[in-house]
């Protein structure tokens, strides 16, 4: 994350006008995430999962349970379609 910091930091100035912007939001997240600010980039990514109506897991362990999940939920047997 050498680049991913400063982009973090102007993604923050622009949170500051933009307050409610869920895409600047998500944006500084990202780039929080990507310089290694893991925490201070889940506090953001929450809040736009909030703000859409989606739950970011609280855990690694979450988060991967819930991919299992929509693993599962996104799995169908194939059927052949020619014999």
């Amino acid at each position: 994350g050498g680049k991913a910091l400063p982009a973090a930091r102007l993604f923050e100035k622009d949170l500051a006008v933009e307050r409610d912007s869920v895409d600047v939001r998500l944006r500084l997240g990202q780039e929080l995430l990507r310089a290694g600010h893991v925490d201070e980039g889940l506090v953001h990514l929450r809040a736009v999962g909030a703000a859409i109506g989606e739950v970011v897991p609280s855990s690694e362990l979450r988060a991967q349970l819930a991919l299992a999940g929509y693993g599962a939920l996104l799995w169908r047997p194939r059927v052949p379609t020619s014999f």
